[in-house]
């Protein structure tokens, strides 16, 4: 019973601790996050006429990939010569199975 005990505490300790694949937030959920945010001051915040996206992934905290800086959204967009009009971002993670933080770039 003792033993059981124990590890029940454990348990509970752990799940009080944030995620492994945890992403970039301004406010993070222990289970779900969902978030849509602006970085800052970035570009002119004139009207958009193309955009271009990047994303990083981390599966489990163990083993993450991808670009999502700003200057691979230009890239994946095809745009090097465009003005950026402005820059935002979308992270989603479950808990302690999947993180992925996306890098949106629009252009004049």
């Amino acid at each position: 019973m003792k033993k059981l005990t124990v590890l029940a505490g454990i348990a509970g300790v752990a799940l009080m601790f944030p995620s492994c694949a945890t992403v970039d937030s301004p406010v993070t959920g222990g289970l779900f996050t969902n978030n849509v945010g602006f970085p800052g001051d970035v570009g002119n915040g004139q009207a958009s006429q193309s955009s271009g996206m990047a994303m990083a992934e981390s599966y489990v905290g163990v083993y993450a990939q991808g670009d999502a800086s700003i200057q691979g959204a230009r890239d994946a967009a095809g745009n090097q010569d465009g003005n950026i009009a402005w820059v935002d971002y979308h992270v989603t993670s479950y808990w302690i199975l999947y993180g992925k933080f996306e890098t949106h770039v629009y252009f004049n």
